[in-house]
């Protein structure tokens, strides 16, 4: 069998159409995957945002009533003291991140009354 150069280079490497299809698939691809990752650092900061803010929010009823040092520029702090009781106090902190993330706890924080019980005389 003789080989003539005519059908040699008729089926050697590809055509400039193959070429330019791959080439825009690869674009899509790469476009995909950047567009995916900028998408996952979006959702981390976001949650790393709320985990601050959970996290504040637990550090100050923890130290309630002195007030937690935070990053103003960053953070905008509020909190509000309902009655609950005679004796205890509904206490709701909210701290709210500047892009709109915000995380909100409240505890029951009862005083000490100065009534001292006797467990002798209420033993059954």
């Amino acid at each position: 069998m003789i080989v003539t150069n005519n059908s040699l280079s008729a089926q050697a490497g590809i055509s400039t159409v193959e070429f330019l299809v791959a080439i825009m698939l690869f674009s899509i691809i790469v476009i995909a995957l950047v567009q995916f990752q900028e998408n996952l650092q979006r959702l981390w900061l976001q949650q790393n945002s709320l985990l601050d803010a959970e996290r504040l929010a637990f550090k100050q009823l923890e130290i309630y009533p002195d007030q937690l040092p935070y990053d103003a520029t960053r953070w905008h702090y509020q909190h509000q003291i309902t009655a609950y009781s005679a004796d205890c106090d509904l206490i709701q902190v909210t701290f709210i991140h500047i892009q709109g993330y915000q995380s909100r706890q409240q505890r029951l924080i009862c005083h000490q009354s100065n009534r001292v019980i006797d467990d002798e005389n209420h033993s059954n």
